[in-house]
């Protein structure tokens, strides 16, 4: 068994002997004459004064290092509260998800979003899972907002999925209050397009936009975005509106692959 030293500092022993020296001279004349009263008081101000500095040194020192352990402490702490933050923010991603996937009645391939790919328009997404798990090509995406996208390449162990702001996505639409239908595009921009909506149909700003499943990819009732603005041909039949998907690109983390008979056209 070991026995840990405490290393004395130079500047301790300095005040154990000034103080060991001060103490001396108070007991020598403790017991002397008025005469001697006036030294034995000048030898208890001069250990003072000379002890003093040397206390507030130490003091010093001692603040210094207790400032630094308590910078430690408030790093660790803001560590473990910024650990604590995502797990609750995880936690919050994931029962959204949960509740989506309790509405509708497709079995379900969880996975996590690992990288991103935006160049040129083409907007795509990294999965950890691939043909290990049961992933094929065409099968769609959801996040906790609604429809994110569809499986584009497949791998062994990780998959690319192409998402809804990408400039080749297509997807089959229906207003959800008007019940007006079109096509949804992606610009590989924030805002995407409708088109084939009749140039008569009157169309409210914010109104959500959904899957209506008249293809055989994509379910039908899967949010995609809502309406922010529209254009007027007097030439067209149809109107072209402007819509701002619900799913966030660059914030995907955890996603659903949709499973159906379906994705394996």
């Amino acid at each position: 068994m070991f026995v840990k030293r405490t290393k004395i500092k130079w500047r301790d022993l300095a005040v154990l002997a000034i103080t060991v020296f001060a103490s001396f001279f108070l007991i020598v004349f403790a017991n002397k004459s008025e005469q001697n009263s006036a030294l034995h008081v000048w030898t208890l101000e001069l250990a003072g004064k000379v002890i003093y500095p040397f206390n507030r040194l130490h003091e010093m020192v001692h603040i210094r290092d207790e400032n630094s352990r308590l910078k430690l402490q408030n790093i660790q702490l803001q560590l473990e509260n910024s650990r604590l933050y995502e797990a609750k923010q995880e936690n919050k991603r994931l029962l959204a998800l949960l509740e989506i996937k309790q509405a509708l009645s497709y079995e379900y391939i969880a996975a996590k979003v690992i990288g991103f790919d935006g160049m040129d328009g083409v907007k795509s997404i990294i999965l950890d899972v691939g043909n290990n798990k049961g992933v094929e090509k065409n099968m769609p995406i959801i996040s906790e907002n609604g429809l994110a996208g569809k499986i584009c390449r497949v791998s062994e162990n990780n998959a690319i999925g192409q998402v809804l702001m990408d400039k080749n996505f297509r997807v089959a639409a229906r207003l959800q209050e008007s019940r007006y239908t079109g096509l949804f595009e992606g610009t590989g921009k924030d805002q995407a397009l409708m088109w084939g909506v009749p140039q008569k149909a009157q169309i409210n700003i914010g109104e959500d936009i959904l899957t209506s499943g008249m293809n055989s990819l994509f379910p039908s009732g899967l949010k995609i975005g809502h309406v922010v603005s529209f254009k007027d041909d007097a030439n067209s039949l149809f109107q072209l509106l402007i819509v701002e998907p619900d799913v966030e690109y660059s914030q995907l983390e955890e996603v659903l692959i949709i499973k159906s008979k379906e994705s394996e056209k």
